[in-house]
């Protein structure tokens, strides 16, 4: 068989993997948004969402590092020769938990400070404890994913997916409903991610039945966690840190409003109305009120996150793909995959945005309550944010699965550092209010978007690739499009209609002008819709 046909039976694999995971991270959205809409509706305000969103946010980080730490690195060695699984999978298993049984001790020891010290709020420690579990979970767990991933049982693979998030989204909900409220969230999360973890266990053993030798695979396996499991701390702090860093900031300064002015005013008049002390008050007002603008923030992140959402399919069935080409030195095969990746994901994130966008304000409301418009401001920004950091993200794993790690890790902790940096001058400097919620996302957008920037000018350098800057241009021009036309359908909303009808129309119509601009731009052809439904026919 030609190396051409090679490439094109693999391009087709890779079409078929992706549609099943795909079909997968769909669930995992509609689960998702399920419990991001859920949530904050029977918590019953944006206060207890705010804890649960910090302490979500700061144990995700960790989560996602554990993850990519295990299933890119199994994933990689796998695909590369498929007879070392055994000796993989056994030396990735032993190097998870030297990492995460230390980190998650050091979580539970730690919690009383961090809550104290870091977020401004004690009740926050026992939730921290409490999710530490979950990282535990998750480093096993990445690990017998990854040799799924990179064996390219692409269904199993989706079907761990699809019962995670169903796991997941009922054990949160149910706890809730129970009345264990944020500590019941916590809980649940910790034991869907515990009971995944063995049955993970359990299928991929027979799997790695068979001992194998391999010294050399030890040694490059260590290696390129250490440099992965970098470069995912870093990404997740560029991705998520700014929730933590808007909950600790923003303490001075809304301390600074209830002490002086009208608000020490008010504050003296409630003391005098329930007999309290000021000073007994004062600090549940505060950590109240912090939790508040985190619980708005993360809300209008969660929203915006979907975007990003969309293309951790594409990065799953692209990354075994373009590690075996890069491995053989196929410079033709890398390019392919590259420039359909980037292509396809570029069009996914402009095209969730742009209907994100679209909703607006309104959207945010039917979403979560009317508590929720206040954060209004902040969701065009970070819809920019996120859909700049969803095209980063497929940068560093193409960068990754060609083993350059290290280029992905300088790029975003250089990135993370200057974001986080500049975010915690702004807030701390900012008057205390909602508006700081949009300075915030402002931040986070420029400082994503250099990165990604920089990250395509990586793979360009390294990979020796160019880059589809055409279809980017072409998809860029359907996504402005659609949102002067939402936008233009939003001014005759203001006058004839309103409420669910209204977002309805606005999103309808980007969702048209969008579809309507890459057939005239020829960036969607009816041959490529044929491509589609051949994969989907052959699947079945």
């Amino acid at each position: 068989m030609s190396d051409e046909d090679v490439v094109a039976r693999e391009t087709r694999a890779a079409q078929r993997g992706f549609l099943v995971i795909t079909g997968a991270k769909v669930w995992f959205l509609l689960t998702g948004t399920v419990l991001n809409i859920g949530l904050p509706r029977m918590l019953g305000d944006p206060a207890r969402f705010g804890d649960f969103g910090v302490v979500n946010t700061f144990i995700s980080i960790f989560n996602m590092v554990v993850i990519a730490g295990g299933l890119q690195v199994v994933s990689k060695r796998v695909s590369e020769d498929p007879g070392t699984v055994a000796a993989v999978r056994s030396r990735a298993l032993r190097l998870v938990a030297a990492v995460t049984v230390p980190l998650c001790c050091v979580i539970v020891a730690g919690a009383d400070l961090l809550a104290r010290d870091i977020f401004h709020d004690p009740s926050l420690a026992q939730l921290i404890r409490v999710a530490a579990l979950i990282t535990l979970a998750y480093g096993f767990y990445a690990v017998f994913i990854g040799v799924l991933n990179g064996l390219k049982r692409f269904t199993q693979q989706a079907l761990f997916d699809i019962g995670f998030a169903t796991l997941k989204l009922a054990l949160i909900l149910g706890a809730v409903l129970a009345g264990f409220s944020v500590m019941g969230a916590i809980a649940g999360f910790a034991a869907a991610a515990l009971f995944i973890a063995v049955a993970a266990w359990m299928v991929t053993r027979p799997l790695a039945s068979t001992p194998t030798s391999v010294a050399r695979t030890e040694v490059a396996v260590g290696a390129f966690m250490v440099q992965v499991m970098g470069y995912t701390l870093m990404v997740n702090a560029l991705l998520q840190g700014d929730v933590l860093v808007l909950k600790s900031a923003s303490y001075a300064p809304v301390l600074d409003s209830l002490t002086t002015g009208s608000g020490g005013h008010q504050l003296a008049v409630l003391a005098a109305t329930t007999g309290w002390r000021p000073e007994v008050l004062l600090e549940p007002s505060v950590t109240s009120s912090t939790a508040v603008l985190s619980g708005l923030y993360r809300a209008t992140k969660n929203v915006s996150l979907i975007s990003y959402q969309a293309v951790i399919a594409i990065t799953f069935v692209v990354f075994p793909l373009v590690s075996r080409a890069t491995f053989q030195s196929d410079q033709k095969a890398t390019d392919t995959y590259v420039r359909q990746t980037v292509r396809v994901a570029t069009l996914l994130v402009l095209f969730v945005s742009t209907l994100l966008a679209a909703g607006g304000e309104p959207l945010l409301a039917l979403l979560f309550g009317d508590a929720y418009r206040l954060a209004a401001p902040a969701l065009i920004p970070m819809l920019g944010a996120m859909a700049c950091f969803a095209l980063l993200f497929v940068c560093i794993n193409i960068l990754t699965a060609a083993g350059r790690p290290l280029d992905a890790l300088l790029l975003t902790g250089s990135s993370a550092i200057v974001q986080l940096v500049a975010l915690y001058l702004v807030i701390s400097a900012a008057p205390a209010g909602p508006g700081v919620l949009a300075l915030s996302a402002v931040v986070t957008l420029v400082s994503i978007a250099v990165a990604l920037v920089l990250g395509a000018a990586l793979v360009r350098l390294r990979l020796k690739v160019q880059l589809p800057w055409l279809s980017i241009a072409r998809t860029g021009l359907a996504a402005g499009c659609s949102l002067v036309a939402a936008a233009l359908a939003g001014d005759a909303d203001a006058v004839f209609l309103g409420g669910l009808w209204g977002i309805f129309v606005r999103v309808s119509t980007a969702l048209v002008v969008f579809a309507v601009m890459l057939f005239a731009t020829r960036e969607i052809t009816v041959r490529d819709l044929r491509g589609v439904l051949g994969s989907v026919m052959r699947r079945g």
